[in-house]
């Protein structure tokens, strides 16, 4: 199993045997725990910190090929494998086979790549109690993910990287590592709102990626996956996400501030909502925010705090702190009955229907 990081919302409540509900974080692609407890103003950028405040065990993750996790050869690094290692840790949690815990709620939380594993977890095993999926959306851009990961163009062999040309499992040419200096990119940050102290620290601490990853990476998307989800799943992007926010970021744009409520938030994300909510079924309770200012890493913008508050707000609905609003959620949450179209395939797009920008970055 992957090493993994707890914190608790309260000694209290385990003490009480009432434990809280627990929140799973998966990281996106180059990335490790550090993504959800950021070693720079915790009080601001830690989201493990929010969400423990807020009264929510968090349990971050390596993923499998990243940080301490292990590195198997690369072509186990397949999104299945590591969709059914996060089901594998869902039952853990609810079993009591880790920490010793019986933690009854479960919701699964990923940011990108790690939303791809949530969100095709959720799709075959719907085993968690809700699925939140940020940084993530159906409209992939193509022409930006390239910039990003592409040999070549954002990353290069992990062999020729010597922050980890000594592991043994950089001779494996799957392995690959963010080019030095690419983290500035903007379709990881929206510049105006990053600090250069969090690009720096980003590119410090920068993780592997492996090609079977990107490979599996789009697929799930336009499968009609999304019909199969069961669970409240939650969506959040940033406002000038370039990786998912269609041609121009038109997807996401939004009239919430900085400073607004998590229900003022929900209610300004119209054209998120609008081109997104087609690709669930009603049994899915799919809602959608953006979160104003920020782009593609939402924990690494200035106001990471608003996007912890987004999750806290989705999951005391859906969920609840103890697990009290669980079942009564998911009874009433559907907004009109399954039909027999529900169950169909996704066919409303081109196959590959990857998206080209129409803006140059």
């Amino acid at each position: 199993m992957q090493q993994a990081d707890l914190l608790a919302a309260t000694d209290s409540d385990v003490a009480k045997r009432k434990p809280p509900t627990i929140l799973l974080l998966t990281h996106g692609i180059t990335y490790g725990t550090w993504y959800w407890d950021f070693p720079y103003k915790p009080e601001v950028y830690s989201i493990v910190n929010h969400l423990n405040k807020a009264g929510y065990a968090t349990l971050a993750i390596d993923r499998l090929g990243h940080g301490r996790s292990a590195h198997p050869p690369s072509v186990l690094t397949l999104m299945g494998n590591q969709a059914n290692i996060t089901n594998q840790l869902v039952s853990k949690l609810k079993s009591g086979k880790i920490f010793d815990v019986k933690f009854n709620n479960v919701g699964t939380v990923g940011h990108s790549y790690g939303s791809g594993i949530s969100h095709l977890n959720a799709a075959t095993y719907n085993a968690s109690d809700a699925v939140f999926l940020t940084g993530w959306g159906h409209r992939l851009t193509a022409d930006t993910l390239v910039q990003l990961v592409a040999p070549g163009l954002g990353s290069q062999p992990a062999a020729l990287d010597s922050r980890v040309s000594s592991e043994p499992w950089s001779l494996d040419p799957g392995y690959l590592m963010p080019l030095p200096g690419s983290r500035g990119q903007t379709a990881l940050h929206y510049p105006p709102n990053t600090e250069k102290e969090v690009l720096a620290l980003d590119e410090k601490y920068a993780n592997s990626v492996t090609l079977p990853e990107l490979g599996t990476f789009a697929p799930p998307q336009y499968t009609g996956a999304s019909k199969a989800i069961k669970v409240p799943t939650f969506i959040l992007t940033g406002q000038f996400d370039a990786l998912f926010c269609g041609n121009s970021v038109a997807n996401c744009t939004t009239t919430a501030q900085t400073t607004d409520s998590p229900e003022v938030v929900e209610k300004a994300s119209v054209a998120f909502r609008a081109a997104e909510a087609p690709f669930f079924s009603p049994r899915a309770c799919a809602r959608m925010a953006v979160i104003p200012n920020a782009g593609h890493d939402l924990s690494l913008e200035k106001n990471a705090g608003q996007f912890a508050a987004q999750i806290a707000y989705f999951a005391d609905q859906a969920i609840g702190k103890h697990g009290e609003n669980a079942t009564a959620y998911r009874a009433g949450c559907a907004s009109r009955p399954a039909t027999f179209f529900d169950a169909l395939p996704e066919t409303s797009r081109l196959i590959p229907p990857l998206e080209l920008s129409l803006q140059p970055r």
